[in-house]
């Protein structure tokens, strides 16, 4: 497991959360690959390459108030893609789910539940 962290940890794209596993008291670790991309012009010209290269299991745009941009990263990517950061009202979050994205991150808790 250690070598696993080890070369997760300096990819730099993975994320790891804990899973119930009725056969262990402490449970079990599952990682799943999540590609962070910070879009900028050259992020967004080289996105479908970076995720064949690094195949992840879902891709998260940051930031998320750029629906056409996203929208078109969707269609061109195999995996699901999530939209976070800066995303502030009901209207944000539509025109993203619009846009094509399987969710949408934000943490702001007004927009949550709407």
């Amino acid at each position: 497991m250690q070598q696993i962290l080890s070369k997760i940890y300096r990819s730099g794209w993975c994320n790891f959360h804990k899973t119930d596993d009725h056969s262990s008291s402490e449970g079990t670790w599952n990682a799943h690959g999540i590609a962070r991309i910070l879009i900028d012009s050259m992020a967004y010209e080289n996105v479908k390459t970076q995720v064949t290269a690094a195949k992840p299991d879902v891709v998260e745009v940051l930031p998320g108030m750029m629906p056409k941009v996203i929208g078109k990263i969707c269609k061109d990517l195999p995996v699901p893609v999530i939209a976070g950061g800066m995303i502030r009202e009901k209207e944000d979050v539509m025109a993203l789910l619009k846009a094509g994205v399987t969710s949408v991150s934000s943490t702001n808790p007004e927009i949550w539940f709407e």
